[in-house]
């Protein structure tokens, strides 16, 4: 939960009104699917980990619900990320390049499948996370279209492009974080 707030709502909200200046209920959307993106880089981890973590003690959520639920878990992350995706580009539609996040899409069913499948998991952890910065700046690109924004149709949204920017911004830190930490803490050996 904690990297779903922080990541998902404190880090890309946050960087969002830096640049913007306002917020509203609309950023929740892609804000949510950034974090669920990045809840499912900890998925994967955690998953690749159950049984060092079960022996150590650390109750992380796949060890609480068992593998095969964890896997179910990870596939609603990816889901509910696209769709969170989808609805805000339907919501302040403008162009078709707003589905541009979509070419990620392959790259997730991609790592669920691999995540899924047992056996050596380690890829699928470098995977999700070059998905997810991939999935938000395909996001950004696809924010950046011409077409009547949605100022000029005389409603308040949100700019798609500074949102996934700030998207982007929060998961790469997330990411530099997230890698310099659990390289030192390695409780599998590989």
């Amino acid at each position: 939960m904690s990297v779903l707030i922080f990541f998902g709502y404190v880090a890309t909200l946050g960087t969002y009104y830096l640049f913007a200046h306002d917020i509203n209920w609309l950023h929740l959307l892609p804000a949510t699917a950034t974090g669920l993106l990045s809840v499912g880089v900890l998925n994967v981890n955690n998953i690749r980990d159950i049984e060092s973590d079960r022996a150590a003690g650390k109750y992380s959520i796949p060890v609480r619900i068992g593998r095969a639920n964890a896997v179910r878990y990870h596939w609603a992350l990816l889901g509910g990320a696209v769709g969170l995706a989808t609805v805000y580009v339907l919501l302040t539609y403008r162009s078709p390049w707003q589905f541009l996040f979509l070419l990620a899409a392959p790259l997730l069913v991609r790592n669920g499948r691999g995540v899924a499948q047992g056996g050596t998991i380690d890829p699928y952890l470098k995977q999700m996370a070059l998905t997810t910065l991939l999935f938000v700046l395909l996001f950004g690109l696809g924010g950046l279209t011409p077409g009547p924004s949605p100022k000029e149709r005389g409603e308040k949204t949100p700019p798609s492009h500074v949102l996934a920017q700030a998207s982007a911004c929060a998961f790469f830190m997330t990411s530099v974080r997230w890698s310099r930490a659990k390289g030192s803490q390695r409780t599998t050996p590989h």
